[in-house]
């Protein structure tokens, strides 16, 4: 790009110049990266704990579902409701 001077500016050094100054070219806005972000990392988050709660809670349940043992079977039944309290209070969270 020209400049008023008659001198060249590459297109780097054009789009650095907007992310130093924040600004964006006539008639066009810039995202708010920073929320973005935070949704992302919200999400991003709430994935990387839900994950391993499910397959606790689907390891509970084949125990549950599988055992003879009754108070095997009444713990594995404790352990769910935990893993879903957990849950819960994730999904509340983020």
């Amino acid at each position: 790009m020209s400049g008023g001077d008659g001198t060249y500016e590459t297109e780097a050094e054009t789009h650095a110049g907007r992310v130093r100054t924040g600004g964006a070219p006539a008639g066009e806005t810039l995202p708010d990266f920073r929320q973005i972000s935070r949704a992302e990392t919200g999400t991003s988050i709430a994935h990387e704990l839900r994950t391993p709660l499910a397959r606790i809670r689907g390891n509970l349940e084949i125990h549950h579902d599988h055992s003879e043992n009754a108070v095997a079977r009444d713990a594995a039944a404790r352990g769910m409701e935990e893993i879903d309290r957990a849950a819960d209070l994730v999904q509340t969270i983020l």
